[in-house]
């Protein structure tokens, strides 16, 4: 499973449209869950600045993006 940190941004977003799109599974983590329109998308809600969040957003997970 990747994850992808800032799925919502600039960099992220792209990340996330090129990692689905060739049918990766993927967790994207943000801020806000509002932002993912494709509702197929795992996400986890996290602040970077929270550890507990990330460590439960990444678990399960084998790459970060």
């Amino acid at each position: 499973m990747h994850i992808i940190v800032g799925a919502t941004g600039q960099v992220g977003s792209t990340l996330l449209r090129e990692v689905t799109g060739s049918g990766f599974p993927v967790t994207a983590v943000v801020r806000n869950s509002a932002k993912i329109r494709d509702k197929s998308i795992a996400i986890q809600i996290a602040d970077l600045l929270n550890v507990g969040q990330l460590i439960e957003a990444f678990r399960g997970g084998t790459t970060a993006l």
